[in-house]
């Protein structure tokens, strides 16, 4: 615990989130108490980069004086050096959704092999790398958790306190499995602080094996996810029939199709589609799906199938790929098949071999249902480079290439305006975890409609290293 104190509790807002989409990390402040809201990893820009961009941000922390890591959910971007705090003398609780910790664990310990890979890939080009953390520093931090319930049925959250003064609620986002939004408050002498934030938070349609959004209660300011800041952009949850006609109609004309998958959530959600439209003969009743990402299928090996009656583990259709010696012989196959494979960005992972193997072909499809930075794999692919770069090889991309635009875990720029407009109530709100090049639009068009609707809540466009009090 730290020695200093502050007169009224603040937010600073030091993470790479201020002013992009990844790298969460919100510091707050009261008395003598500090805070972190999620610590996640910087992510999508080369390896060099993201590393140098870590490091970075975590000399902004100071880990020993940490009280409580409140975290939101588990995606990388938002937990993702949470160890690395703990290699460095974090002593602090480790507060997460009920239900998160498997998850956890196996998100953590893929990272931790990765970027072990990434420390000698950067050595070889004379870069000085160290890990961010050991496996033993991983194991002390999932020592510190501790699971709080969170509200998702009409029933209140439960007021969990963290110390005297200071009480937390969880409430269900809607965005994966677990996640949450939370509302914190503060109390000093008479007067109530409350603190807000969102996380990252999904719209109102439902998605299965994911809790549905919750709004939490008023509070003074809100910490605010715009990741759907661009009115433009494609993210359309209402689509999710004609996607799936969509699907059928590209599994009818090619020959093998593959999806690039996040392995968490999204791989889960497209199998979950795939078998519904399996069993009302939508897709061939012989079609054969493969399942090639180890770290998904671990995640499929702890998933609550049986929630929604059958476990997708005993259809006789799908095919779990973890032995590396398999792949490499089912990407020399040409048969008939749908490929699911990881990374979704095809940033990393199997996905870039089988990339090499489909993009050639002119039957072939690659089927894209989520999101990609610029500058990944997944964005060129998709701009229609006649040739892209995988792994240093240049492959010509001759495959069909077709978008999905209803699989989104983020509420869409219309739902996110709604939710900040009619479903919440706080006096400021503090935009974060969205491109800097529209967020400034964005929070101007919130601002009008908050205006338009006789509400004089004020909308802040943070920047890094932003204070506000609250």
């Amino acid at each position: 615990m730290t020695t200093k104190t502050t007169s009224k509790p603040f937010v600073k807002f030091i993470g790479n989130s201020s002013t992009e989409v990844t790298g969460s990390c919100h510091l707050v402040r009261f008395k003598n108490y500090v805070i972190l809201l999620d610590c996640g990893m910087i992510q999508g820009h080369d390896i060099v980069t993201d590393y140098k961009a870590n490091m970075e941000m975590l000399k902004k922390i100071k880990p020993k004086e940490i009280d409580w890591i409140i975290l939101s959910h588990v995606h990388i971007d938002h937990s993702g050096l949470i160890p690395a705090l703990y290699a460095r003398g974090c002593q602090a609780h480790l507060i997460i959704p009920q239900g998160s910790s498997d998850f956890l664990k196996l998100l953590w310990a893929d990272s931790m092999k990765i970027f072990f890979q990434d420390c000698f890939k950067m050595s070889k080009k004379g870069i000085k790398a160290s890990p961010y953390y050991t496996e033993n520093d991983l194991n002390i931090a999932l020592s510190r958790i501790i699971e709080i319930p969170y509200q998702n049925t009409i029933l209140k959250p439960p007021m969990v306190s963290l110390a005297s003064d200071i009480w937390l609620e969880y409430y269900s986002a809607n965005h994966i499995i677990h996640a949450c939004q939370m509302r914190l408050t503060f109390k000093d002498g008479n007067i109530l602080h409350r603190l807000g934030y969102t996380g990252d938070v999904g719209g109102k349609v439902y998605q299965p094996y994911v809790a549905p959004r919750f709004p939490m209660q008023f509070v003074d300011l809100l910490i605010g996810e715009n990741t759907y800041n661009q009115s433009q952009r494609m993210n359309k949850p209402y689509d999710r029939e004609k996607d799936i006609e969509k699907i059928e109609a590209v599994v009818a004309q090619s020959n093998r199709v593959l999806i690039p998958c996040f392995s968490l959530g999204r791989t889960q959600l497209i199998l979950y589609v795939l078998y519904h439209m399996w069993q009302k003969g939508q897709i061939p009743v012989d079609i054969k799906i493969i399942l090639d990402s180890p770290l998904a299928i671990k995640f499929c090996e702890i998933w609550p199938w049986t929630e929604y009656g059958f476990d997708l583990r005993k259809w006789d259709n799908l095919k779990f790929v973890t032995d590396w010696e398999e792949s490499v012989a089912l990407q020399k196959t040409n048969y008939p098949c749908i490929i699911i494979s990881a990374s979704g960005m095809m940033q990393g992972g199997r996905v870039m071999e089988w990339a090499k193997c489909i993009l050639p072909g002119y039957k072939n499809t690659i089927l894209f249902c989520g999101y990609s930075s610029e500058n990944t794999l997944a964005s060129h692919i998709r701009y229609g480079n006649p040739y892209v770069s995988v792994d240093g090889e240049q492959i010509m991309n001759n495959a069909n290439i077709i978008e999905l635009v209803s699989f989104s875990s983020h509420a869409s720029y219309e739902e996110l305006m709604e939710y900040y407009v009619n479903g919440l109530r706080y006096n400021k709100i503090a935009l974060v975890h969205g491109d800097m090049k529209y967020k400034p639009e964005f929070a101007r068009a919130l601002q009008s409609k908050l205006g338009d609707n006789g509400n004089s809540a004020k909308v802040v466009c943070v920047n890094e290293d932003t204070k506000i009090y609250f």
